[in-house]
């Protein structure tokens, strides 16, 4: 009999059947509590974490319906839940396993699976969603390459390149952890990893857990039977609930070693921490003894003490009126063209102005300086963007290629002239400026600046063309509708 995909089975576990949600469980429970396990290294947190994962899955049923596997889904939700559990039982327990780490002896050294198991669950995370589910069904879940190939709607060849290429991708996210492996290697390692044995009896306790909603409320009629769980708080549950497809949080295991090592580096630190107190101590009893100042030095101080409140008022009567002032060229006389910058004169001229702000940016463009160009940026998203492009931008490796994108763009150019500048009281000023590439063409822009502690930084708008591609622009186009920055 033909196995049903784990979307068939959320469509019937939608219309009312509990049968297909205990099918759901019983074949990734495995993998879900596998990974809980790796990262918490507590039996009874991952049995917790693997009940709220089918939790969050009862609950975002109709949202998970279109995809042919959810694994990747699923581990990326474990994976989250994991961090949020070991951060806050770290914050509780720090001190007492600084004190039992300086009681336990050296440990044994690592085989090579435990090398990867601090870190494989955070790289998994890293991939993109198809190569993390070609992984996992292969590896984590024992599937034959037919079996994957089926699952993913693949032909069998498609789907081995497909796991030899993630498989490649994940090796190279290992070896920036720390964790040098070959590719025969790492395949041998994912092939042979130890099982991890799931409690008995977890399954129904899940299936009790979630319970079965009625047709059309889903969400609501959800009922969590917190008392299921064994160590968790019911608000941390309720957080962990709530928690969905959030950029994975880094974490690694702390290794015993390390504490003690961190011990020493402390006591060194507490040692010369006393030095310096002894002689911050005789510099105060220095201080102390000259603290009374001459008649006529008191004097000046309170007169100059005096002063500082009118001059402050006088600042910000001086900053208002700079911000109401309409736009206005650049020049100081308005009868004189405003003069162009060629690209040999751009220099670091800082972000005080906005017209310094675009010289600098333009001028880290020109050297190559795209770190120094990322910092200076300010995204505007447009609200068209979708869910798979807003997470390659926030893991960075979006945002990486359209600022390295804009900032060679700056090199195709050979001047610049700020024709005026208009600043208005939302701390965003809009500048006219004239651009002229290297073929002599000239063309007039309006680019957006945003104002941050009296600095101004500019606005990249960044906005879905289409369903697939992204554009990138310092101009904000006309079909740019707002989007959080």
């Amino acid at each position: 009999m033909e196995e049903s995909t784990d979307s068939s089975l959320l469509r019937d576990y939608i219309a009312g059947s509990e049968a297909a949600f205990t099918e759901l469980v019983r074949r990734h429970v495995d993998l879900v509590y596998a990974a809980a396990l790796r990262m918490v290294v507590d039996a009874h947190f991952a049995e917790d974490i693997t009940q709220a994962t089918f939790v969050a899955l009862s609950t975002n049923a109709r949202d998970l319906v279109g995809r042919s596997s959810i694994s990747g889904w699923l581990h990326r939700t474990a994976c989250n839940l994991a961090a949020k559990v070991v951060r806050t039982e770290m914050r509780r327990r720090a001190r007492e396993q600084e004190a039992f780490a300086m009681q336990v002896s050296q440990s044994e050294p690592e085989t090579d699976w435990n090398r990867l198991v601090p870190v494989v669950d955070l790289c998994l995370a890293s991939l993109g969603e198809s190569d993390r589910a070609a992984l996992l069904l292969r590896f984590f879940e024992g599937k034959s390459a037919r079996d994957v190939a089926e699952i993913l709607q693949l032909s069998e060849e498609a789907a081995q390149k497909r796991i030899s290429r993630a498989t490649e991708r994940l090796r190279r996210l290992l070896t920036g952890q720390q964790v040098s492996l070959s590719a025969v290697a790492l395949t041998t390692l994912l092939s042979t990893q130890p099982a991890s044995t799931t409690p008995l009896g977890l399954v129904g306790a899940i299936s009790a857990a979630v319970g079965t909603a009625a047709p059309g409320g889903l969400a609501t009629g959800l009922t969590i039977k917190l008392l299921a769980m064994t160590k968790l708080k019911a608000a941390v549950v309720t957080a962990l609930v709530a928690t969905t497809l959030a950029t994975p949080i880094i974490l690694q295991q702390i290794a015993l070693k390390r504490q003690r090592d961190q011990n020493v580096v402390l006591q060194q630190k507490l040692t010369a921490l006393g030095s310096e107190r002894d002689e911050l101590s005789g510099q105060l009893a220095a201080a102390q003894q000259a603290r009374d100042l001459p008649r006529a030095q008191m004097t000046e101080l309170m007169r100059l003490r005096s002063e500082v409140g009118p001059l402050r008022r006088d600042s910000q009567e001086l900053a208002r009126i700079r911000i109401a002032q309409p736009a206005r060229p650049v020049s100081a006389d308005a009868s004189k063209e405003p003069e162009a910058i060629p690209n040999a004169a751009w220099a670091n001229v800082g972000i005080a102005t906005p017209a310094d702000s675009l010289q600098t940016f333009l001028w880290a463009g020109k050297a190559g300086e795209t770190n120094f160009a990322a910092n200076l940026m300010r995204w505007q998203r447009g609200t068209n963007i979708t869910s798979d492009a807003l997470e390659l931008m926030d893991s960075g490796m979006l945002a990486n290629g359209l600022i390295g994108g804009t900032a060679y763009w700056a090199k195709t150019l050979d001047s610049f002239r700020v024709m005026s500048e208009d600043i208005g009281g939302d701390n965003i000023a809009r500048l006219n400026i004239e651009l002229t590439d290297k073929q002599g063409k000239t063309k007039s822009h309006t680019l957006r600046f945003v104002s941050e502690e009296n600095q101004w930084f500019p606005i990249l708008h960044v906005w879905s063309q289409g369903t697939t591609n992204l554009r990138a622009s310092l101009e904000m186009p006309p079909e740019f509708a707002f989007g959080a920055r």
